[in-house]
């Protein structure tokens, strides 16, 4: 058996259990990634993914939860577990906490909102984290709170080229926000 054909034995043998514990709850699925397809996921999938991504010790399948978890029907409870699950990933395994976090923070860019506002922000803020904190510092454009309350929070890094890249990418989000709810109320 070569590497990869082992690695998807050993992650369907890991997935087992979380899409025994879906089926149970009345999803029909044969795989995890089902849920990302559009009109699949349902938030009561959600208590049972965050569930499994604190217990699960595969990291190809811990990325996909977290992949799962980043979509908008698992707000707000997605964007709280996957904060969790970041700040309780340890630094042993450095590849496998890498590979991990950017999957979370990959996730938190599409889902996060107010609600986590402090704690992406001490994500973003704290250098141990690297380049994994880029997306959840692109994550702070989806926040909904004045510009400037924002900017506040995360100018402290802005000698960092991810936050310039971030700083531009927000404003000129913010701006076509702005304008397009201005077009909507005319």
């Amino acid at each position: 058996m070569d590497a990869q054909a082992r690695q998807q034995h050993d992650y369907q043998q890991a997935a087992t259990g979380l899409v025994a514990d879906l089926k149970v709850a009345g999803f029909d699925l044969d795989r995890l990634r089902e849920l990302r397809r559009p009109g699949v996921g349902d938030p009561g999938a959600v208590p049972i993914l965050v569930d499994w991504l604190s217990r699960a010790t595969s990291v190809p399948l811990k990325c996909d939860i977290a992949y799962v978890l980043g979509s908008r029907w698992a707000r707000p409870d997605g964007a709280v577990a996957l904060i969790d699950e970041y700040q309780r990933l340890d630094d042993e395994c450095d590849g496998c906490a890498a590979r991990v976090r950017a999957a979370i923070c990959t996730s938190l860019e599409r889902i996060a909102d107010d609600a986590v506002l402090e704690e992406l922000c001490q994500i973003a803020l704290d250098p141990r984290h690297g380049s994994q904190r880029g997306m959840a510092i692109v994550a702070l454009g989806n926040m909904r709170r004045s510009r400037d309350e924002r900017s506040r929070c995360c100018c402290r890094c802005s000698a960092t080229r991810t936050w310039r890249y971030s700083r531009y990418w927000a404003s000129s989000n913010w701006t076509r926000e702005k304008k397009r709810c201005a077009r909507l109320r005319s």
